[in-house]
């Protein structure tokens, strides 16, 4: 199994990591691609507490990435391959984000409230989605990965980081 990429609290702002990298977009929806959606997706099935993981936390630098908010996974993941943000709302909120990638922290991000994005499905299908509030924060975190930003870049300052303890898998 992939590993998912973990910065230490004193690299969050480091430019010299493959997290920072923009990622390649997806041109072939192959065999190839196929057997590395499959490694993300048990990458992110690890994890109890991951709603989404981008291709480059587990060192993959194309444009997809894996949602799934449903409550305990249930429901079926959503593999987004090249998504772009089509749709924002004026409307914004502040809420607090963590990242599976920088560990033991959280801090407030601000985002819309509502997004409709373009994406490809894992087969390289088009497709569309709105999604409003946690969902809509969610497609903006992922995407932000696919372009190299992460949501400590969005903060307007590190010192409201706080530490949190849920990132322990025996919660």
């Amino acid at each position: 199994m992939l590993p998912i990429i973990q910065q230490p609290r004193a690299l969050f702002e480091d430019p010299n990591t493959s997290l920072r990298e923009p990622c390649t977009e997806v041109v072939d929806c192959g065999d190839s691609f196929q057997k590395q959606v499959d490694a993300v997706i048990e990458a992110f099935h690890s994890s109890h507490i991951a709603v989404g993981l981008a291709a480059p936390q587990v060192g993959i630098q194309q444009r997809f990435t894996v949602v799934n908010v449903s409550k305990g996974k249930t429901k079926p993941d959503l593999v987004l391959v090249n998504p772009q943000l089509i749709e924002v709302s004026d409307k914004t909120e502040s809420r607090m984000e963590s990242c599976m990638s920088l560990p033991h922290f959280r801090g407030p991000v601000v985002r819309p409230i509502k997004v409709t994005i373009a994406f490809q499905d894992r087969y390289g299908e088009p497709q569309s989605m709105s999604g409003e509030g946690f969902l809509a924060r969610v497609f903006c975190h992922e995407i932000d990965h696919l372009n190299g930003v992460l949501y400590v870049d969005k903060m307007e300052d590190l010192n409201l980081l706080e530490p949190v303890e849920f990132f322990r898998e025996d919660s």
